[in-house]
């Protein structure tokens, strides 16, 4: 007799738990795991991030490229003269200089 309410209590109770303890375990995984919806997120915003910065390599290296190809085999004065001016820290007295942080 007991044991036949045992096992309906064990029906009413257990089965429900086991159900909600799985579906617990599989919303933990999906959301929050090395995997889950979190973690793709952070690593979409880290992509984005990289990209931009590609972005801004790219767009230095094409800079450099077009020093490059002015200098080619006939060196311009000027340009040498400027370069010069900004590797030696170099001015006429004449001239008014203005130190860029960002160079």
């Amino acid at each position: 007799m007991y044991f036949i309410k045992f096992k309906k209590y064990l029906s009413i109770f257990l089965i429900p738990f086991v159900l909600a303890t799985f579906i617990l375990y599989l919303f933990y995984h999906a959301f929050l795991s090395q995997s889950g919806f979190v973690k793709n997120t952070e690593l979409k915003n880290q992509l984005k991030s990289a990209n931009n910065e590609y972005a801004l390599v790219i767009m230095e290296k094409k800079q450099i490229q077009k020093h490059i190809s002015l200098l080619g085999k006939n060196i311009d004065a000027d340009m040498l003269q400027e370069k010069a001016k900004k590797i030696l820290y170099y001015a006429n007295p004449d001239e008014i200089v203005i130190n860029r942080l960002d160079n």
